[in-house]
Formats: C-alpha cells, sequence, structure tokens
C-alpha cells in the first residue's frame, strides 16, 4: 500500500514539474508587442483638446508633443489617470513610459502607479519606477487584464509624451465574443395585429405500415432505422404480390418473343 502510494505521489510531482516547464517555456517563447497601440481604447481623467489623449499612443515621441493633464491650477497636486482597455485579456511584462516636463506646470512625477480593473473596483498592483535623464520611466511588471490605468501627481500637473505597454494575449482565456444585443424574441402579431389566429387545423393523413419482426408489431411511424428497411422491402413483398398474374404473362411474352 505505502509503494503504491509513494508511486502516485511521484507521478502527481511528474506532473506538475512538468506543467510548470511547459508553461515557463511558453511564456519565454512569447513574443512582446506594445500593446498600446493594438486594439486598444485610450481615456483619460483630463481631456484637453490641445494635449489630446490621442497623443499617447501615436508611436512618436517628441518633446512638444503630449497629453497634459493640466486643467486648472487648483487640481494641483492631486492624482490624475490615463485607462487602457482592450478587448482581450493581456499578459503585460514591461512598462514604458515617456514622460514630458514644460515650463513650471508640467513636471516630472512624484508618484505613479499601475491600476488594474477587477470587475468591481481598481487595485493598485506596481509602482512605476522613477524616471531617467530621459525622462523614461521603465518597469518589469507580471500583469494579466483587459483594463488599466497608470495614475500619476506632481506637485503642479503632469505630461506623458508616450505609453508603450510590451506583452501578449493571455493563452489561456478563451475567445471573448463582442459584446451584442440581440433581438431574438419575435412576435408575428406586432407586424401583423389585424391577422386572427387559425381556428382549423387539417389534420395530415399519415401513410402506416406495421412490421412483425419476432412476434412483435411495430409501427414504421417511430421505426429504427433496421426496421425501417425491413418495412420498405414487405411494401415490396405485398406490391409483387398483388400482380402475380401479370408476372406471368410477361414472362410468357418474352419467352415467345426468343423464340
Amino acid at each position: 500500500m505505502t509503494l503504491k502510494n509513494n508511486s502516485i505521489v511521484y507521478r502527481l510531482r511528474s506532473f506538475v514539474m512538468l506543467t510548470t516547464l511547459l508553461t515557463a517555456g511558453f511564456s519565454q517563447a512569447q513574443t512582446l508587442t506594445n500593446l498600446a497601440v493594438k486594439e486598444v481604447s485610450v481615456t483619460a481623467s483630463v481631456d484637453n483638446p490641445d494635449y489630446p489623449v490621442s497623443l499617447l499612443y501615436d508611436n512618436r515621441i517628441t518633446a512638444n508633443s503630449y497629453w497634459s493633464s493640466w486643467h486648472g491650477e487648483e487640481f494641483y497636486g492631486q492624482y490624475e489617470y490615463v485607462e487602457l482597455t482592450w478587448e482581450q485579456q493581456n499578459i503585460f511584462k514591461d512598462m514604458r513610459i515617456y514622460w514630458a516636463s514644460a515650463g513650471d506646470s508640467i513636471l516630472l512625477p512624484t508618484d505613479a502607479y499601475v491600476a488594474l480593473w477587477d470587475g468591481s473596483d481598481w487595485q493598485r498592483e506596481a509602482t512605476l519606477a522613477e524616471a531617467d535623464d530621459n525622462k523614461l520611466s521603465k518597469t518589469d511588471v507580471d500583469l494579466t487584464g483587459d483594463r488599466l490605468r497608470i495614475y500619476m501627481r506632481s506637485d503642479k500637473a503632469c505630461g506623458i509624451r508616450e505609453v508603450r505597454i510590451f506583452g501578449y494575449a493571455d493563452p489561456a482565456v478563451s475567445y471573448k465574443w463582442p459584446k451584442y444585443t440581440p433581438t431574438l424574441a419575435y412576435d408575428y402579431r406586432s407586424e401583423y395585429p389585424t391577422l386572427d389566429p387559425p381556428t382549423r387545423i387539417v389534420p395530415v393523413a399519415r401513410r402506416r405500415v406495421v412490421v412483425e419482426r419476432r412476434g412483435l408489431r411495430v409501427d414504421d411511424d417511430h421505426l429504427p432505422a433496421p426496421l425501417e428497411r425491413e418495412a420498405r422491402q414487405a411494401r415490396r413483398r405485398k406490391h409483387r404480390e398483388r400482380r402475380p398474374q401479370d408476372e406471368h404473362h410477361v414472362r410468357a411474352d418474352r419467352q415467345l418473343l426468343r423464340a
């Protein structure tokens, strides 16, 4: 009994190790792409027409082209965000935020982090790295989701020149059907309100043939496939038995023709 239990435990451990190795190998084999430009919807807490959110993912990094969270001095120092939404679940591995700074109102953030939507609320997940000398914040992450926000704040307002999020579609999630609202309930009375309901129903005349097999009588209205063949054969035999005289005359005619 002990040997049998040890064998089961060994097999389970081998299965777990194999599954882990296969999963790790699959993840490493995935090609990371910039998900911020693939079927993504981008919104923000501030929509400034002079510095729109479309500049966040236009695949260009320039000093004077950026989204800005500025919308008045009374909002200095508060958190603002940029939100990205996809149609499918993704695995995020690398986040690169190219920050902007301009004058004394657009400053580098003093705090910035990533939050994911869990279906009911936003959950803080990862703190973004501080910007380097090129104003680039590069952060390695391991997150899964389809809605993501980048929260930020500075002593005044913030700006972002470009958002690049590298990862791949989650292979463990089945295909997500697009959202639609089909109208399946149809009532003809809505289109033909004056149409009277039927008052007479004509019965359908059905031919009934009974097959006797091993003392069992079966109606061919509900015959299985083997008995249905026997029913057809029985009908043919019955048809031939009705015309014995005709068949006799046909044979006699054939003999006369041969002679």
